[in-house]
């Protein structure tokens, strides 16, 4: 069964929390206090550039082994028995084949997963935006991980500001709600005010704060680890579930985005990049404060909208805001609804390209509960960069362009030369077998003459081959590079999610133009040359300004 071969086995029972959330709302009366806010980062422009660059190492990792060993029982002693009785009503619902069973298991392991943490609610996130590898029920199941995670309690939250910055909540802010409006899987988000002293650079007081939850911590230390076992395991059951990388790299990767400093240092850079694409009605990034920051709290201007994950069943709700309310939708408002799906998924490309090819800097986390939508403004925001990717290198990048050329080229000796570029390369590999295994994957979904999918008129599914090529590395013993890795990834939920905006978005077709226009060095060497062959037409085509 792909559910449990994808997520693993699931769970019965729940570890609760610490303490009931507090549901009031009310203003804040308490004095801002003279001296400036204990503990708080506060970077400057320097320091800012140099943060992301530093080895990143778990708090966890500082204390005795024998600490490290006794945490590490408890969890796996946790895990197996949240895991066990789940794992037997998925496998009675699969023999049994009831419906009934069935919609219980899945309610069951959703459930599941939100008490098992982080690491398992960010795995069943990819799962939702990966339609073309997972069934149906189960991509609808997760897509309630990807904005409605567990929350923590109200002490907790005051607990963190009185250790982060030695104040009171208070202290800081004019209005608090301390009822979360929306819990991820690092943190859970408040809607706030702030007193004019600590308003932001714009002049922003109306903002959103996040709070890291108190068990991440813990659960980011070990349970990539175990995740890592499973997906292993289930990869003998399902090509989804491969994962042919360098697991200290990825767990690495995975563990840094739960310093918030890191978010903030990522916003930055972002909104330098895409400064002028914002004002173009580009995505746009939010605001934040340099002086509320802390390894577990980050303040950001509030981003007006709607999560993008409202308009994947059809949209309708969402958008009757900038239509008029209409009791009777008709077919000229499915019309409007259809185009505006598209316009958005031809924005988040246009920004994910930008990012990939341009920057070298890409939002690793751009699902549906990451983007907001703003019906009066028709403009998108995006949120949650606590996950960035990057490639290490100039050869790196230029040997993922390739990558990248021989994929919507369906150039399969590229792609293998490529692919093999990107990895850890053991000396006993096949390179003929191998060559030819990519081959094969390449051909089993795309025509390698026309560069169109072989299945009707649609897409070319690049889960597809990308899923195909998983098996081939993972069979011949062929491990990518983790900033490689977590590229693809990123990848692959962008394509997720271009494809429940728009289902006819061929991001192959799409990407030619943006590679030549950032990358033309990279690709006329793949090419040749560049004097002959696709290398010169490559340089007729940008010469005369149609890519």
């Amino acid at each position: 069964m792909t559910a449990g071969a994808g997520v693993g086995v699931h769970a019965y029972f729940y570890q609760d929390y610490n303490d009931e959330v507090n549901d009031e709302s009310k203003p804040l009366e308490n004095e801002v206090p003279e001296e400036k806010l204990q503990n708080s980062v506060e970077l400057d422009d320097d320091e800012f550039t140099v943060v992301l660059s530093k080895e990143y190492e778990h708090p966890m990792n500082k204390l005795p082994w024998f600490w490290q060993w006794l945490y590490k029982l408890k969890r796996v002693v946790y895990l197996s028995c949240l895991f066990v009785p789940c794992a037997s009503v998925s496998f009675a619902a699969y023999v049994t084949n009831l419906k009934s069973l069935k919609d219980y298991s899945l309610d069951l392991l959703v459930r599941t997963i939100e008490k098992a943490g982080c690491t398992f609610q960010k795995y069943g996130q990819w799962v939702s935006n990966r339609p073309d590898m997972f069934p149906q029920y189960l991509v609808d199941a997760m897509k309630k991980l990807c904005s409605h995670a567990p929350i923590h309690s109200a002490a907790l939250t005051r607990a963190a500001f009185k250790e982060s910055f030695g104040v009171e909540i208070e202290d800081i802010f004019e209005e608090f709600d301390l009822t979360p409006v929306a819990s991820g899987t690092v943190a859970q988000v408040y809607r706030a005010k702030l007193k004019p002293e600590y308003a932001l650079e714009d002049g922003t007081v109306r903002v959103a704060v996040k709070v890291r939850h108190p068990n991440v911590m813990q659960e980011t230390f070990f349970d990539v680890d175990i995740l890592y076992h499973f997906l292993n395991l289930g990869s003998y059951f399902s090509p989804a579930c491969s994962v042919p990388f360098d697991r200290k790299q990825f767990v690495t990767l995975l563990q840094k985005q739960v310093d918030l400093t890191c978010e903030a240092v990522n916003l930055d850079k972002f909104q330098n990049n895409f400064a002028s694409e914002t004002q173009d009605g580009g995505l746009a990034f939010p605001s934040f404060s340099r002086e509320i920051l802390s390894p577990s709290v980050l303040v950001e201007g509030w981003a007006q909208g709607k999560v993008l994950e409202e308009f994947f069943d059809a949209g309708k709700e969402a958008i009757q805001d900038t239509v008029g309310t209409i009791e009777n939708l008709t077919n000229d408002l499915d019309g409007q609804i259809t185009e505006a799906r598209k316009d958005m998924a031809t924005t988040i490309f246009d920004t994910a390209m930008k990012m990939f090819l341009r920057d070298n800097l890409v939002h690793g986390d751009l699902h549906g509960g990451n983007v907001m939508y703003n019906t009066e403004t028709d403009s998108m925001t995006v949120i949650d960069a606590g996950i960035t990717c990057a490639l290490d290198d100039v050869d790196s990048s230029d040997n993922f362009v390739k990558f990248l050329h021989a994929m919507c080229t369906a150039k399969s000796e590229e792609l293998s030369a490529s692919l093999l570029s990107m990895a850890d390369v053991p000396a006993s590999l096949d390179r003929e077998q191998f060559d030819t295994d990519i081959r094969d994957a390449i051909n089993m979904f795309m025509d390698a003459d026309t560069q169109k999918a072989k299945a009707g008129d649609g897409p070319v599914p690049v889960g597809d081959i990308t899923a195909e090529m998983f098996r081939t590395l993972q069979r011949h013993g062929v491990y990518l590079h983790g900033d490689v890795t977590a590229l693809l990834m990123s990848i692959a939920m962008l394509e997720g999610l271009l494809e429940q905006l728009d289902p006819e978005f061929d991001m192959m077709k799409e990407a030619i133009p943006y590679i030549v226009r950032y990358k033309f060095d990279a690709v006329a060497e793949a090419a040749g040359d560049g004097r002959s062959g696709s290398g010169m037409l490559f340089r007729v085509l940008s010469a005369i300004g149609i890519i």
